[in-house]
């Protein structure tokens, strides 16, 4: 995950919107969003016990086919989390456990994302370079292995994540939020926010000194034969306890290959149910 747009308490109606990008090689086998079978999971981690396999945490989320973790997800009851990494450093031994599994053991657990950011952090050396968004109703949190500031607790407000630090003064995340929290004015709609993550212009203001590949890279949809945006996404949480997801997949050519949409109606006990990919969030839960 390259990308990720969080909009927390935002929006009157809905309290967390998150539009995001995953960019990562196209070879890389992959699976598309689908609710998790965690009944053969072996139990989540933090103490969440035999609550596994009911609906309230049941897992929504993408699945990296080769170390099995994910890079962005949600639980029926509103927990959150998407990972981004960051490159420039020198990595972990060999044995280093994999980055993906951090977003996997909060959506399966039991700890609060406040909790469990600082969990993270006291081993967060043992990972390559990353970024971790948490989110539950009681706020949203990022931490980091990288720079000084290794927890931060989000504002209400939009708020932009790449793969540097949250909120950097990259163009790619400035110019993305200022048109992110524009779209976040009245009626939500799903597919401007799409427009939002399809923008593949190169950054005017790129390193004059970069590469080629880092003026494609400083696109919010980045295009290339080997590495480029391979989903999109967009989530979000009403007040009332909705939530709606759909996942836009695409291939080396940038072009579209396929839609998942899911939507958790409010209640006690409510699972993800796989939905037609509608235009407009508000009638998802219906459709």
């Amino acid at each position: 995950m390259c990308l990720v747009f969080v909009g927390w308490r935002a929006h009157p109606r809905y309290p967390l919107v998150v539009a995001a990008n995953r960019d990562e090689y196209h070879v890389r086998p992959t699976a598309p969003a689908a609710p998790w079978d965690e009944s053969a999971s072996g139990g989540p981690a933090g103490g969440g016990g035999a609550g596994a396999d009911a609906a309230e945490g049941r897992i929504l989320a993408g699945r990296d086919l080769v170390a099995g973790g994910t890079w962005l997800g949600v639980t029926a009851d509103g927990r959150f989390a998407a990972l981004t990494n960051v490159g420039g450093s020198t990595p972990p031994g060999p044995g280093a456990p994999s980055r993906g599994r951090l977003p996997v053991d909060f959506l399966r657990g039991a700890l609060g994302a406040r909790t469990y950011a600082r969990e993270v952090s006291r081993e967060a050396e043992r990972y390559s370079g990353f970024n971790l968004l948490l989110a539950d109703r009681g706020g949203v949190h990022c931490v980091t292995n990288r720079g000084d500031e290794r927890l931060t607790e989000l504002a209400p407000g939009c708020h932009g994540l790449g793969n540097d630090h949250l909120n950097a003064m990259e163009p790619k995340v400035t110019g993305g939020v200022a048109e992110f929290g524009r779209r976040l004015v009245g009626e939500l709609e799903t597919d401007e926010l799409f427009a939002l993550l399809a923008d593949d212009e190169p950054a005017a203001e790129a390193e004059p000194r970069g590469t080629d590949l880092d003026r494609v890279r400083s696109a919010r949809f980045i295009r290339g034969d080997v590495y480029g945006t391979r989903s999109s996404t967009v989530l979000t949480v009403e007040r009332s306890g909705t939530i709606t997801f759909e996942e836009r997949s695409f291939d080396a050519r940038a072009v579209e290959t396929g839609r998942v949409g899911f939507a958790r109606p409010a209640g006690a006990g409510a699972d993800f149910m796989a939905v037609r990919t509608p235009a407009r969030v508000r009638d998802a839960a219906a459709d």
